[in-house]
């Protein structure tokens, strides 16, 4: 059984076939955690097929991650307004809101406008503007083989570009740190040792199911996806490509999932070096509180896992 999980703010969400647990450092420096199952973790056998599988997964991560972040940004919020003696009208309904969601009341309609917004900010970046850009240059390069190309390296350029960005600034480098705790964790269950600081010292922050590793695999094939579109109007190329990205998120998924079963691969490790080493970008090497906070999260979801019968078709998570 493969377990996964995503840094979120102060803290770590870990996440099994059926559950999922989100632990958060509060202010006071105590761990809180919440476990919940997984809605749609009997999935019909249609969305395990292979091709089919990824877009699922992918949506499925898309969709806990975003509520976990929801919940650690309420308790982030809620600790900021106590320290500042959260006096006034404003801020006393700000902790209600916080207060709520802490119960587990998160609104379904704000998680879906943030997941709306995020997918759009990244057709925007990856998608649109890449393709914009490649037809600038279509005086100097002919050919829709080659302006596909070209389109291609220009996602991984501006994907690049955007990690080193955001990783400059302060809470997305503790954010990171989180990531690095996550990974060392995940590491340390996968090799069968204890779950305990000791253990965790001798293990990275890379992991092949790292979702930054999935992320550039999908850039990757995707320039020999869209190597064969026809290059038309801006709109058709853009639309064609909306259309092709489950089939590449497919491709994607099944490329990381054989990685993560044959991890230990030399030949495996070698083709995904570059996704591997680009997670020294996307996490830091975490504190001990840090890892703390991800040994509480794997641990709660492990246990809640155990109090059930595995599923045996469960799909590997995204790490």
């Amino acid at each position: 059984m493969m377990y996964g999980g995503q840094a979120i703010i102060k803290g770590v969400m870990m996440r099994s076939p059926r559950y999922f647990a989100v632990s958060c450092r509060r202010a006071n420096t105590e761990i809180q955690t919440r476990v919940e199952p997984i809605v749609f973790a009997n999935r019909p056998k249609i969305l395990r097929w292979p091709m089919v599988r990824g877009t699922v997964a992918l949506l499925d991560a898309m969709l806990l991650g975003v509520k976990a972040l929801f919940w650690s940004a309420s308790l982030a919020m809620e600790d900021a307004e106590e320290l500042d003696g959260a006096a006034s009208r404003k801020q006393k309904k700000e902790r209600e809101r916080a207060e709520a969601t802490a119960k587990g009341k998160i609104s379904d309609v704000a998680i879906g406008g943030a997941l709306v917004v995020g997918l759009g900010l990244g057709v925007f970046l990856f998608i649109v503007l890449p393709n914009i850009v490649a037809g600038w240059l279509h005086p100097w390069v002919h050919g829709k083989a080659a302006l596909n190309i070209v389109e291609g390296i220009l996602k991984v350029v501006f994907f690049l570009a955007y990690v080193a960005a955001v990783g400059r600034m302060r809470d997305i480098r503790e954010v990171f740190q989180y990531h690095g705790a996550e990974h060392r964790a995940i590491n340390t269950f996968e090799a069968g040792r204890p779950l305990d600081f000791d253990s965790t010292r001798d293990f990275g922050t890379v992991h092949v199911r790292c979702g930054t590793n999935f992320i550039l695999i999908v850039l990757v094939v995707s320039i020999f996806v869209f190597a064969v579109l026809p290059w038309n109007s801006v709109l058709e190329r853009v639309i064609l490509r909306l259309l092709l990205l489950p089939v590449v998120a497919g491709i994607a998924y099944e490329i990381i999932r054989f990685a993560g079963r044959h991890a230990e691969s030399r030949t495996m490790r070698t083709l995904l070096a570059p996704g591997l080493a680009l997670q020294h970008l996307t996490t830091r090497p975490p504190q001990d509180d840090q890892v703390e906070v991800a040994l509480a999260a794997l641990n709660a979801v492990i246990e809640a896992e155990a109090e059930g019968v595995a599923d045996p078709q469960s799909e590997p998570a995204i790490a």
